[in-house]
């Protein structure tokens, strides 16, 4: 059964703008109808009334007319008779009047007729009589008669003719006749109609005038006003009635459409444009029905654009990927785009074009094509056409027509494109392909974006290898694998022996390249299923699971092996050693952090053991690394409670005399024990505690050099070994300058000895600070040199005032030795450069050095480094009688 639908609001306030505009007019209408007719209808009444009661005077009048004409007729007749009737004769056709007398006068006669009326009443009973009288006078005589009128002739009613009227006749003094009743009061009820006449009589019969009074009830009087204002409402609601019936039946076909365009906007609302509204009225509502289908089909390819945009928008947010927004997308695009095929072309590393396509009816083609490179590099949105990519077409299956594509950049590179057929394609699906394209950009950087923040937080920068995160990762999930399958692996931890000199001598940028050559080979010679980290600096840690001892240690030797194939460093052929650690688990581990530290220990055993060669941990080892450690906490004790002084070993001239000294850093704990400077400044340098120590040693060597000046000695200077972890400080040269002008002394009273090596990095800090030293007169001696890498050529431009050659070169005294001695000092003279030789122990050694022209010299001939209190003494006693080579010796 079909129900019937409810009214819109527009249909309910239409309906009851159609009631008030017909009730209103209608009631209007009707009132002013009511009181115009009412009206009307009372004077017609009225009129009537007044008609009534002329006429009933008009008719008295006749009758009292007729009465006087016919007296007067008899009267001249009785003249012309001798013998006068006698009034009882004299008789009507009708009884209309009886005459009461006929009497002759005596008057004598006129000759000019002459005829008196005269009327007046009488009263019998209950009734009123007119008596007429009439005088005639003429030639014949004179005669008088007196008639009553019958009242039921002069009063008689017929004529006044209204239903229900009651005529009076009315004197000034009483009423003369009544239908009714002779008491007729002297105005009207309100239930009645009154209207009067006034007969005058006083003309014609010389008496007052009567007043004629017609009464009638207002209900027979306005019987058709009665009927009238039933009939105007009955007729005006039957009007309204209808129209309202009619009006309603024409608002609510009229507003069809208009509901099914409400309904039609509902189901857009739920995006359902399943129905399109069907209107075949040619008025505005059909063309507002067809603007609105139009309207409807635009608004479902907006919605199905805005849809998949949504949904690439969500997993753009969400960080899914592009992969997941073209897989969700390319269903919807031929919808989205009002097309029959759509898809993405995406460009691959191998230069070919990876097509993804969906048609309308949800068929997907896939595939990798061969398309040329130039014609997929074009920017913005153009138009292919079949001859230009033939593959594509067949693929699309597109027979007809070309296809559209927009270019999807990124960061200015082209990676693929949006691709549409042609049909239908207007301005909406234009914007549609350029917002996809747009979209699927962002999705494209990024993946891009994640993927450089996944390698920026996984995967060391210099090297590409895995970082530290990553390969805890890693360990944890082979620690946990091998935990679920009762498995073993291994963890090989690998350093490179000397590495800091290849920083020092060729500079960072061939450490760096060292590091990504190592990086390749440890790669390469690594088994496939190897995660290769780089811990840090120039330490790595290559993670085998599944592997046993004997296959750990097999693979670290074979690694250890291809590192110490030359490779090429600035022209130079560079051999790499490296040591290993190997820990396995879960022998030695059941996390990263144990594992690693135990790789670590046998790394650290491995270097102790000579370097270039692997170690396996064992449960020993952990007692030297808490020795180390134990160490680390007694020297930084032993820095802030003052227990490492410096000792002072002089520097010797050609002639025997004690002109400078070299400060040296010596050890002696609390129970007065020495701790060799082998042991503590390794591990001062590893931790960074150099920079408290090298600061130690300047402040104590300033100190006592400004002592030994207060008391006369003429010490030129004391040297001061720095660490390059000092002169990459900032703060260092600053420190310097306030330390000598603390003590009082001139800039060449302090001798800074650094490596060679420092000449030859790109430490540029560093050498500035020397060279601001020097422009304050600090002197820079070269410590070692000659063990090092150092360029000639850079010597030169550097500010150095001293060469110190190594101990090495001073031992051996064969012939080539010799020769090679002698070169290092004739460089040194060649650069006009004091040249200090260290390390001198035989009286050979200090004679040849003499024989080679090496104008300083320091050693265990002449003294080993003292304490400050001996070495004062020592030059005290020196400085009394200098004390000559031979004696030295």
């Amino acid at each position: 059964m079909k129900t019937r639908r409810a009214a819109t609001r527009i249909e309910t306030r239409t309906w009851w703008l159609f009631v008030a505009c017909a009730l209103v007019p209608v009631a209007a209408f009707a009132l002013l109808g009511f009181v115009v007719v009412s009206g009307e209808l009372q004077r017609l009444a009225q009129e009537r009334l007044d008609a009534a009661a002329k006429g009933y005077g008009l008719v008295i009048l006749d009758r009292l007319q007729q009465i006087d004409g016919d007296l007067t007729q008899r009267a001249q007749l009785h003249l012309q008779t001798a013998e006068p009737e006698p009034p009882a004769s004299i008789t009507t056709d009708r009884a209309v009047f009886r005459v009461l007398d006929i009497s002759r006068t005596a008057s004598a006669a006129s000759r000019n007729p002459h005829i008196n009326k005269t009327l007046h009443t009488i009263r019998r009973g209950d009734a009123t009589a007119a008596v007429v009288e009439v005088s005639v006078r003429n030639p014949q005589g004179s005669i008088r008669m007196q008639a009553e009128v019958m009242p039921d002739y002069l009063w008689n009613d017929e004529a006044v003719l209204l239903p229900g009227a009651t005529p009076c006749v009315l004197t000034e003094e009483a009423a003369l006749s009544c239908a009714d009743d002779n008491n007729v009061p002297a105005h009207a009820t309100s239930d009645e109609l009154t209207s009067e006449w006034t007969l005058f009589l006083n003309a014609s019969y010389g008496a007052p005038a009567w007043r004629i009074r017609v009464q009638q009830p207002r209900s027979d009087a306005l019987g058709a006003l009665n009927a009238f204002r039933w009939m105007l409402p009955a007729t005006a609601m039957l009007a309204v009635t209808l129209a309202l019936l009619f009006g309603s039946i024409f608002i609510r076909r009229s507003h069809a459409p208009l509901h099914l365009l409400t309904q039609a906007a509902r189901r857009i609302a739920r995006r359902d444009f399943s129905q399109p509204v069907v209107c075949e009225s040619r008025d505005e509502y059909g063309r507002l029905t067809r603007t609105f289908n139009r309207m409807a089909g635009n608004l479902q390819n907006q919605f199905a654009l805005q849809t998949g945009f949504a949904r690439i928008d969500e997993i753009i947010l969400s960080r899914a990927g592009a992969a997941e927004a073209i897989d969700s997308l390319l269903p919807q695009m031929p919808h989205m785009l009002g097309c029959n095929v759509a898809g993405v072309l995406l460009m691959e590393s191998s230069g070919r074009i990876h097509v993804r396509l969906a048609t309308q009816t949800g068929e997907r083609r896939d595939d990798t094509l061969e398309v040329s490179a130039e014609l997929m590099m074009r920017q913005g949105m153009r138009r292919l056409t079949r001859d230009a990519a033939p593959a594509l077409f067949a693929l699309a299956g597109i027979a007809n027509g070309d296809l559209v594509l927009c270019a999807i950049t990124v960061a200015g590179v082209i990676r693929g494109h949006v691709a549409a057929s042609d049909e239908r394609f207007g301005r909406a699906a234009t914007q549609g392909l350029l917002g996809i394209a747009q979209r699927l950009a962002v999705a494209i950087g990024n993946d891009d974006a994640q993927q450089a923040l996944w390698r920026q937080a996984h995967l060391d920068p210099l090297t590409g290898l895995a970082n530290r995160l990553l390969l805890q990762r890693r360990i944890t999930q082979a620690i946990d694998d091998a935990r679920a399958d009762n498995s073993h692996g291994a963890v090989i931890f690998l350093d490179l022996d000397r590495f800091k000199s290849v920083n020092d001598s060729l500079g960072h940028s061939s450490g760096d390249v060292l590091l990504r050559r190592i990086a390749e080979r440890l790669t390469t010679h690594a088994p496939r299923n190897a995660t290769v980290a780089r811990f840090g600096g120039d330490e790595f840690v290559i993670l085998l699971p599944h592997a046993d001892e004997r296959e750990a240690k097999e693979d670290a030797q074979r690694i250890l092996e291809s590192l110490a194939d030359p490779c090429m460093l600035d022209e130079i052929h560079y051999v790499t050693h490296a040591s290993a650690g190997i820990a396995l688990f879960p022998h030695h581990g059941t996390d990263a952090d144990a594992l690693l530290k135990h790789a670590d220990i046998a790394l650290y055993r491995a270097k102790s053991a000579g370097r270039g060669t692997a170690r396996l941990f064992d449960a020993s080892m952990s007692e030297d690394i808490a020795v180390r450690l134990q160490l680390e906490q007694q020297l930084r004790d032993a820095l802030r409670n003052g227990e490492i002084r410096a000792h002072f070993q002089p520097k010797v001239d050609a002639s025997g005399a004690m002109v400078a000294a070299e400060a040296l850093a010596r050890w002696q704990d609390s129970r007065g024990a020495f701790i060799s400077p082998a042991l503590f400044i390794p591990v001062a340098e590893d931790t960074g505690l150099v920079t408290v120590l090298g600061e130690s040693m300047v402040i104590q060597a300033c100190r006592q050099l400004r002592q030994w000046r207060s008391i006369g000695l003429t010490i030129q200077h004391v040297a001061v070994n720095i660490s390059m972890l000092q002169l990459r400080d900032p703060a260092f040269a600053p420190f310097i300058e306030r330390t000598l002008a603390l003590f009082g002394l001139p800039g060449d009273s302090l001798e800074l000895e650094v490596t060679e090596s420092l000449f030859a990095q790109d430490g540029q800090e560093a050498v500035e600070q020397l060279r601001r030293l020097a422009r304050g007169g600090v002197r820079i001696a070269i410590d070692d040199f000659g063990t090092g890498f150092s360029s000639m050529s850079r010597l030169r431009e550097f500010p150095i005032t001293t060469l110190k050659i190594d101990q090495s070169f001073v031992r051996d005294l064969s012939d080539k030795a010799r020769m090679l001695l002698k070169a290092l000092i004739d460089v040194g003279h060649a650069l006009h450069l004091e040249v200090v030789a260290e390390g001198v122990e035989t009286a050979e050694q200090r004679d040849t050095l003499r024989t080679l022209g090496c104008g300083l010299m320091q050693g265990f001939l002449f003294t080993p480094a003292l304490p400050a209190e001996e070495a004062t003494r020592l030059l005290v006693a020196a400085s009394v009688r200098p004390v000559s080579l031979q004696e030295a010796g």
